[in-house]
Formats: structure tokens, sequence, C-alpha cells
């Protein structure tokens, strides 16, 4: 064979065969035509601070939590066996979440709890749902799990309860059927040496909607007294609360205080997240108050502190109500006196009030005085002589 045949012949070998030249352009235009699942779906894994449900402070993030996201196979609304897993996904340093490339569809997005926490959010069921139209990013699909808190590291539990209407204390290891409305409730302990961090204590009364615990009204209890301190390992400490007057709970446990509780069902009570040490419950009812303060205020002309001949009444004196009643400080209130020198002030508590009269020369008039439940206390005011400017 010529060189000039054999130099031909390479030269041919050497170029592409014809018949796969055009498949790189077919893969480009199927790409460019057909649409990729462009659609997401991210959130977080977060650390509840507090047990109470996902809220602002729940900032800091899990990492590494396994969140995995199914496709909705058989359209029942309900994550079974019949579901499609499609990914699977690691949170990052800040306990964030994606998946990316998703076609439309309904998914479920589920996590998998860490070891030692409780999810509290979702706040009932343990997966998210999510209907994805196509090409649409999907964020905020968060999840919060608290941390479980031991109970043997708190020892040598004694409650001390003090009985305000007879001065009268009583200690007892069982704080269940032993508390009262008004009962002052002293906890003392000791943390054991193998808490190497030490650990947060709380204690906290709450109005409750009945005397007994029920899940399904839980979430109606209101917090009205609480403390929280942190103490060491080895330290004897001690926490003080006022049980509420009405309907009543009260709790001793490990972490911070739970501002609302449930719903039913729900990890977001301290028994489900297995940190209550003693609890109580009970009271009465709560009615009105019926304390009412009231009197007259006149011109003492004769100088002797009664209204009698010779006074003069005040008409249209302002007279201003403060103090506190057993719930804590009072708002003042104000009221004017009536066309016979008469104020009034109803539906008041148990406290200590300060009634203080508002003279025509800018001067005033105050008197302090405690006063028990169910009462009604007449409170005069004798006012400087006056000749005019007042009714008869």
């Amino acid at each position: 064979m010529s060189g000039s045949i054999r130099s031909f012949l390479a030269l041919f070998r050497g170029q592409p065969k014809r018949r796969h030249s055009c498949r790189p352009v077919l893969e480009v235009l199927e790409n460019r035509w057909v649409p990729s699942a462009s659609g997401s779906i991210s959130g977080h894994v977060l650390v509840d601070q507090t047990g109470n449900g996902l809220s602002a402070d729940d900032v800091a993030g899990l990492k590494h939590v396994k969140v995995t996201v199914y496709f909705d196979s058989n359209h029942n609304g309900r994550l079974d066996h019949h579901d499609r897993k499609v990914k699977d996904a690691r949170t990052d340093a800040d306990g964030a979440y994606a998946f990316n490339h998703l076609k439309a569809g309904t998914y479920f997005v589920v996590e998998k709890v860490p070891q030692g926490y409780v999810r509290t959010e979702p706040v009932l069921g343990s997966y998210r749902t999510v209907e994805l139209a196509a090409g649409q990013s999907v964020d905020g699909q968060d999840f919060d799990n608290f941390k479980k808190l031991s109970t043997d590291v708190v020892t040598h539990v004694r409650y001390t309860i003090l009985d305000p209407s007879t001065g009268t204390t009583r200690t007892v290891r069982n704080l269940h059927g032993n508390t009262l409305e008004g009962d002052v409730v002293t906890v003392t302990f000791d943390v054991a040496r193998r808490a190497k961090n030490g650990v947060v204590l709380s204690f906290a009364a709450y109005n409750a909607p009945s005397d007994h615990f029920d899940p399904k009204t839980a979430s109606e209890q209101v917090l009205a007294d609480s403390v929280t301190d942190s103490f060491a390992r080895g330290e004897h400490g001690s926490l003080t609360i006022t049980v509420p007057s009405g309907f009543y709970q009260v709790d001793f446990v490990v972490g911070p205080v739970i501002d609302h509780f449930g719903p039913a069902r729900s990890n977001i009570f301290y028994s489900a997240q297995g940190r209550l040490i003693g609890a109580d419950n009970g009271g009465s009812e709560a009615t009105a108050p019926t304390t009412q303060i009231g009197g007259t205020v006149f011109a003492d002309n004769n100088r002797n502190n009664l209204f009698d001949s010779g006074d003069l009444l005040y008409t249209g004196l302002t007279v201003t109500l403060s103090g506190s009643d057993n719930h804590g400080p009072i708002t003042p209130v104000t009221t004017t006196t009536d066309a016979g020198g008469l104020y009034h002030f109803g539906s008041l508590g148990s406290g200590t009030y300060t009634v203080t009269v508002s003279l025509p020369d800018g001067s005033s008039l105050s008197k302090t005085v405690s006063v028990p439940p169910d009462i009604s206390l007449t409170l005069d005011f004798a006012g400087p002589p006056a000749d005019g400017g007042m009714a008869a």
C-alpha cells in the first residue's frame, strides 16, 4: 500500500463515527425542552429552650439531624407504608436542611428525633405536610426539640407549707394533696454531686380552670407565681411560691417554666418532657371580691372630726384608690363625691389600700387601711373649715 493511501486511511480513522455525532446535540435539546424538577422544601431543626414549643427564643440549631422527605404515593393525605421515600438530608451547623429539585406533589417531611430529646414542634403528629407546586420553594418547615432533663439529680426533697391565716407550718415529703389556696410553699432539696454542670430548677403556681388536672383544659392555665434558679452540684437549695386563690396547679420541676400548656396529646407538658418532680392541684371556684370602701367628705367647720350640724358636704371632689390586693399592686382608680358628699369603691379583694381626696385648694387628705375580704368599711374625711363652694 502506497504511503499516500496509508496517510488517507489514518486520517479517516481519526474522525468520529458519524452515526454518534448528533447524540450530544439531542441531549442538549431534550434538556432544553423538558423542564427539570425545580421545587424545594427547607427549614430548621431547633432546640426548644423552655419546653413551650416553637417560640422566638428557639434559635440554637441541632446539626447532623436526619430529615427525610416522602412523596404521598397513594394520595391519602397521611404518611404510611405506601409512601415512597424521595430523599434524606442532614442539618448543617445552624440546624438548616433543604431538599431541592423536587417535582410538584404532596410531600411529608419527617425528622428523626435526636437521642435524648423530645419533639415539641409539630405540636401534634411527627411530620409536616407540604403541597408543592411546580417550581415552588417552601421554607419554614421547622422542627423543635426539648432536651430531656433528669429528675434523679434532685434528692431529699421536702415541702414546708405556711398557712398565713394561722401562722402555722408543716413539712411534708409529697406535694400532692397537701396545699391550699393562699399557702406559702417552700421546697428544699439537695443537688446530687453527679450533676457535673449543676441544674436549673423551677417552682411554679398556675390559676387553673378546675381543681383537678385535665390535659384537655390545661391550655387554660395561667402562670400566677414562679421562681427559677440555677444550683451547683452538692448544693442545698430552696424555692418559694404562693398558691393563688381559686382553682390552681402547683409544679416543682427540673428546667425552666412552661408558660402555656398543651394541647392534649402533645409533649408541651412537664410530665411528657419527663421533668416533673412534684405537683398538686385544688382550690375552689373563685368568686368576685366583695370588700367595699366608702364614706363622706365634709368641711369640719366645728373641728370635731364628725359630720354634724354646721358642717358642709364636699361635692364633685376627686377621690383616688391605690395600694395592693392579694394579687399584688392594683392600678389606681378614681371616683368623685356625689351630691351627698359620698364616694364609694366596690368589688375589692382583701389588701392594703390608700384613699386620697383632692381638696379644692390643691391640698389632699389620705388614709391607708388594711382590709380583710367581704367587709364594708366606712372611711370618712374631715376637711378644713370652709364657708363656701359646698352643698349644704
